[in-house]
């Protein structure tokens, strides 16, 4: 849905998120605020809709507030730290790519990052310095990109308080179409420590 209300078409293969957001009328926004009666909706892909703990869940997607991404600028990064495209696509010889799962203590195969937890104690589940943050870091020590505590947990405590997450499938038959089941996770009463254990996980 365009920000002015009217519907359009989507074919890019992320919008399940964007196609579920029209049909419950959420005109696009970048407000750290719930979307829908008090809730922050989110899709994500299964191949059953009995199985609604299958699927990669993504929690939020906020920018980093620091690293090299910030210093110097979001081109350089992919430069840096990306890696040519894997597809084999002809029209993709120049495209570089950051994606992933990254982990804590785990350096990802394709960027050669990890997961740090600056300022968090494992140990006890606090953060013992505000100031820090979850950080991608390389081999070196040299922090790529950097989300600090602070606006992680404004933005999560805000806006992910209670959440919604919907299942979706992807049918292209021959135009994309989505279908969403209708046994669905909520998640209320959170707090950043468990997201920051998550994380960890």
């Amino acid at each position: 849905m365009g920000k002015n209300g009217v519907t359009l078409p989507c074919e890019a293969p992320n919008c399940g998120g964007m196609t579920l957001e029209a049909e419950l009328d959420i005109l696009p926004n970048s407000r750290s605020e719930p979307d829908y009666l008090g809730y922050e909706v989110k899709q994500y892909a299964v191949s059953n809709f009995q199985r609604v703990n299958s699927g990669v869940l993504t929690l939020m997607t906020p920018e980093p507030t620091g690293g090299y991404y910030r210093s110097a600028g979001i081109e350089a990064f992919i430069r840096k730290f990306g890696y040519p495209d894997m597809t084999g696509a002809s029209d993709r010889e120049d495209r570089f790519n950051v994606g992933g799962i990254h982990k804590v203590g785990e350096y990802q195969r394709l960027t050669n990052l990890q997961i740090v937890l600056k300022g968090f104690d494992c140990v006890t589940g606090k953060i013992i310095d505000a100031t820090g943050g979850i950080s991608l870091m390389n081999r070196e020590g040299e922090e790529a990109a950097v989300w600090g505590y602070d606006a992680l947990m404004t933005k999560w405590n805000r806006k992910h308080n209670k959440a919604v997450y919907i299942p979706s499938q992807c049918v292209q038959s021959p135009e994309r179409k989505y279908w969403y089941g209708n046994l669905i996770r909520i998640g209320t009463g959170t707090d950043f420590i468990k997201y920051l254990t998550t994380v960890r996980l």
